[in-house]
């Protein structure tokens, strides 16, 4: 999880400091619950996806990562579309779907996959 903190915020700076996005009332460029944002995010899907493998019919690891890949694209990108349109943050560059930038879809299923693999072989 620690793991997970620590690149949210390597992200969140690179993002905010090219102007991609920015944060709204922060005295700060980052606000400083960012890094528990990150954290209790990977934690909440880490359960979920552990909860939902015993339902899975064939327990395959193919089967296994696809339902980790499916849970790290929608699951995040839903809190992101909830938090911009409560007005947390907004995304300065075009090419956007329901107000994200389609990049962002990546990077959150490449960051969280990531850490699983990391964790795979820890």
């Amino acid at each position: 999880m620690l793991l997970t903190g620590f690149g949210g915020i390597v992200g969140e700076t690179w993002g905010v400091t090219k102007g991609y996005w920015g944060y709204h009332k922060v005295i700060r460029q980052l606000p400083l619950w960012l890094p528990f944002a990150w954290i209790l995010a990977f934690h909440y899907l880490y359960k979920l996806e552990r909860n939902l493998i015993p339902l899975l019919t064939h327990k395959a690891q193919k089967n296994k990562v696809v339902l980790a890949i499916i849970l790290a694209l929608l699951l995040p990108a839903f809190g992101e579309v909830i938090t911009t349109y409560l007005g947390v943050w907004n995304y300065y560059c075009p090419y956007q779907i329901i107000g994200i930038r389609i990049y962002t879809f990546v990077c959150l299923v490449f960051v969280h996959m990531f850490v699983y693999t990391i964790l795979h072989f820890v």
